[in-house]
């Protein structure tokens, strides 16, 4: 594992909690720690390495470290007094309890296999108790302040009337406030997945809680290597579940926990040559939300160079056939109402100067907004560097993915929580899983 990946990983979880991915003047900080990661993810081996022993010491003081800072405040903005937003910091810090524990265990010079299953059973015990605080959230903050969840929410009772909610017109919460118009501005797979959820539990947040328990999964088998039982799976989805921004991604309904686990999956079966698992697992990723399509590209080049052009597009032509078949019904029904608000928002959205990335930092410190030119170039450069490094084969696709995706959000019009959420779960795939993922 890459220290200096490592490192990054938890400054990243740490920024955001303090600024709820919103401007904040020390992403310029961790805007050059980011080109020293990209530099070291495409070395031939890291500049400082950790072996499996010292990774599972650092996997467990960061899970320690998230909980601690979600004990002292769990980041649900919009939480109303009750029961459960006084038992959700209580809860962490119990998780916290419980990973102290466990890091304890992994400081051991040597382990017994029995103190092994000890802290892997304090381990298991701190995500039950994550997973259980994440579950209080929707109940926390029964109707935050946030139009993804009221326009997500709406979409899904259309549909379920038998309405096009493509098609419906949508309230603005914010009055005018943001240059743009209210609607589901999503694709159609992510409303199939909350629509089931909606109707069982009344709450569509409840699908991005089940969403990432199978994140959790993902990186457990991820990390997983044949022959051996060590601890490394088990806190890979500890640290996943407590990332200090967790519970306030789940309160706001953003749809990349959604979006994470299909990646996850996609990258799993590609790095273990199940290409029908692969294609299939790629078709429903691109229908989660518009700029999977990065990812899914990057693991095609990767398919292409193991395993031929021909594999390369078998896989492509699979996943694009589940992708038609998902987001056909909603064209066919109306093309414009679907392209209107899943395209244009897109590219008719002006730059944020209140988001969490460089181009903001610039206007703020110099008065200097960058123009589309040089927010275009630094994103295509990403690209090519994420296909170099996927066609060498001198980083995983998971470090391919997070170039790409760290060029975009840093150096675009707009980035913020969820997009760093959804960035956070490549690198952490990096560090955790064998270096073909």
């Amino acid at each position: 594992m890459s220290i200096l990946a490592f490192a990054f990983f938890v400054a990243l979880g740490a920024l955001l909690h303090r600024s709820r991915g919103l401007y904040d003047p020390a992403i310029v900080w961790l805007a050059a720690a980011f080109g020293l990661v990209v530099i070291d993810l495409m070395r031939s081996g890291p500049w400082l390495q950790a072996g499996r022993r010292m990774t599972e010491r650092l996997l467990a003081g960061a899970a320690l470290f998230f909980c601690a800072l979600q004990f002292s405040d769990p980041v649900v903005v919009y939480a109303t007094p009750g029961a459960a937003s006084t038992a959700i910091p209580r809860l962490m810090g119990l998780a916290g309890a419980l990973s102290a524990g466990t890091l304890m265990v992994t400081l051991f010079p040597s382990r017994s296999k029995s103190a092994t299953r000890a802290a892997a059973v304090m381990a298991s015990a701190a995500i039950a108790v994550i997973a259980a605080a994440e579950l209080l959230v929707p109940r926390a903050s029964p109707t935050p302040w946030i139009d993804v969840w009221v326009s997500g929410t709406r979409a899904v009772d259309y549909l379920t009337a038998g309405l096009n909610p493509y098609a419906q017109k949508y309230v603005d919460i914010y009055q005018g406030r943001y240059p743009y118009v209210p609607g589901f501005l999503y694709p159609p797979g992510l409303l199939l997945w909350l629509t089931p959820f909606r109707l069982a539990f009344g709450d569509i947040r409840f699908a991005l809680i089940v969403a990432n328990w199978i994140s959790a999964a993902a990186f457990f088998a991820s990390a997983r290597t044949s022959g051996r039982r060590d601890l490394l799976p088990i806190l890979s989805a500890l640290v996943w579940l407590s990332f200090p921004v967790t519970n306030f991604v789940i309160e706001q309904a953003w749809s990349d926990l959604a979006l994470v686990p299909t990646a996850l999956l996609m990258l799993l079966a590609t790095s273990r040559a199940r290409m029908w698992a692969s294609s299939t697992w790629m078709g429903v990723f691109v229908v989660m939300k518009q700029y999977a399509f990065v990812a899914a590209a990057l693991t095609l080049v990767r398919i292409w160079k193991s395993w031929g052009a021909r594999r390369a597009l078998e896989t492509l032509a699979v996943a694009a056939t589940l992708a038609a078949l998902v987001i056909l019904p909603f064209a066919v029904a109306d093309l414009h109402a679907l392209a209107r608000m899943t395209i244009a928002p897109q590219t008719d959205q002006t730059v944020r100067l209140d988001a969490l990335n460089v181009t903001s930092y610039l206007a703020h410190a110099f008065g200097w907004v960058m123009p589309p030119a040089g927010r275009i170039g630094l994103t295509l450069l990403g690209g090519a560097l994420a296909v170099v490094a996927a066609w060498r084969e001198r980083a995983p696709v998971a470090a391919a993915s997070f170039i790409a995706y760290g060029f975009a959000f840093l150096f675009g019009k707009w980035a913020f929580c969820n997009y760093y959420f959804f960035l956070a779960s490549f690198l952490l795939t990096c560090l955790v899983a064998p270096a073909d993922v």
